[in-house]
């Protein structure tokens, strides 16, 4: 597992990205994220549910799912 912290606008994000292997021994990656509202009330977490091939690109999705969800609105 890997674990970073990334700012933008001044909201932090932590992205977390995770190897697995299915029962058939394929592997493949994915990820999540978690950040505070803009508010600082309430933290969301974004998980992405697709197999993704590499870390990067599952950490990419992670991040769009987040931003989707509203990090790094000021």
């Amino acid at each position: 597992m890997s674990v970073r912290t990334i700012i933008e606008h001044g909201c932090p994000l932590t992205v977390q990205t995770l190897e697995r292997v299915d029962a058939l021994g394929a592997t493949y990656w994915q990820a999540r994220a978690m950040f505070r509202t803009a508010s600082g009330q309430a933290r969301v977490d974004v998980v992405t549910r697709t197999r993704h091939p590499t870390r990067e690109a599952a950490e990419r999705a992670a991040l769009a799912l987040a931003r989707d969800n509203g990090w790094g609105r000021a």
